[in-house]
């Protein structure tokens, strides 16, 4: 057996150890002692491994040397975990009594805060200040725990995919871009006629940046861009009062929708796994993660997570591609739940 071979043994050890962390540190670190002992002493590393036993031995064993320290899978924890989510359960179903509160939650998944915003006030205006509350710290979510999502669920070897580059004959023109953005809103639209306002509003601003008019881009780019995020954060300045963030219902709020924005990374990775086999390993899985329309933030934690897999791997275009789609879903997705719930 060879290093490598012997480093991935201890690490399976390590993680059968129901031991605190700063325990099994100094667990490893003696076994580590007592290997090197005993290849001085002249045993072989398949004596050593026969000796130890399977990596479950080896840990089962080295735990059961230090009882007063081992994590004992009591059923109490289970009971009290239980009773939490129930309590939590209870709280949301008080909190929200209809679907179309909770729709207004599961908007939250989309991670695109127009949406939330849309889709709340049409569909349960009373948990407007607390929803968007919740809907505004996604950001942090984002950042912080879909790196963790993408380790747990994507392995190493498949981060470090680097995608084909970009063929130099196929290229789109502006036309073609302003073609698709007016005729998808006036499609749309005309599906989901109360959400028309949220479509316009998506499907301009790509109509005037396509169009070359630049004195308009500048106005919506900067001007506008800058003056609506002022006037919004001024607006949940003034709403959020103490009492809201302290309100007892603001809690299950801030869990099932960060509930709903971890279940929609999940369902972003597993659609980048479809396309990895439909491609048969061409498609890097760790992309479908910015389905999640938090744009750019989710595109960023994509080519942060492979650049640490694979420097050499840029997927940066590709996930802000996937990024856009997101955002034309999560308004379709809205649409369809206002306009089944609204009159509900």
């Amino acid at each position: 057996m060879n290093e490598k071979q012997f480093a991935r043994y201890l690490r399976a050890v390590r993680r059968r150890l129901t031991l605190p962390k700063k325990m099994k540190d100094r667990v490893m670190d003696n076994l580590r002692s007592s290997i090197n002992e005993r290849r001085e002493a002249g045993q072989t590393d398949a004596e050593i491994l026969a000796a130890l036993g399977s990596a479950k031995q080896a840990a089962s064993e080295l735990t059961a040397q230090l009882p007063g320290y081992a994590f004992r899978k009591s059923p109490l924890r289970f009971i009290c975990l239980g009773a939490a989510v129930l309590a939590l359960l209870v709280g949301l179903l008080k909190t929200v009594t209809n679907l179309r509160g909770f729709a207004s939650i599961g908007v939250i998944g989309g991670a695109d805060g127009p949406m939330v915003l849309f889709a709340s006030l049409k569909l349960s205006p009373h948990l407007f200040v607390p929803i968007t509350v919740v809907a505004y710290m996604y950001l942090g979510l984002a950042y912080g725990g879909f790196p963790y999502l993408v380790k747990l669920l994507v392995p190493k070897k498949l981060q470090a995919i680097e995608m084909p580059p970009d063929d130099p004959k196929l290229k789109i023109t502006s036309g073609q871009k302003l073609t698709f953005a007016v005729v998808a809103c006036v499609l749309l639209s005309f599906l989901f006629p109360v959400a028309s306002p949220l479509f316009f509003s998506l499907f301009l601003g790509i109509a005037i940046r396509e169009s070359g008019l630049e004195k308009f881009q500048h106005l919506v780019s900067e001007i506008v861009l800058y003056g609506s995020t002022l006037m919004l954060g001024l607006l949940l300045g003034v709403l959020c009062e103490a009492k809201t963030i302290m309100d007892p219902k603001v809690l299950p709020l801030l869990i099932f929708g960060m509930a709903a924005l971890a279940l929609s990374g999940v369902g972003g990775i597993l659609g980048g796994y479809f396309m990895y086999f439909v491609t048969r390993g061409k498609f890097n899985p760790v992309i479908g993660i910015a389905g999640v329309s938090c744009v750019p933030s989710t595109a960023k934690v994509a080519q942060k997570c492979v650049t640490r897999a694979n420097p050499n791997a840029i997927i940066m275009h590709y996930a802000l591609g996937v990024n856009i789609f997101g955002v034309i879903t999560t308004a379709i997705i809205a649409a369809i739940y206002i306009s089944l719930l609204q009159n509900s």
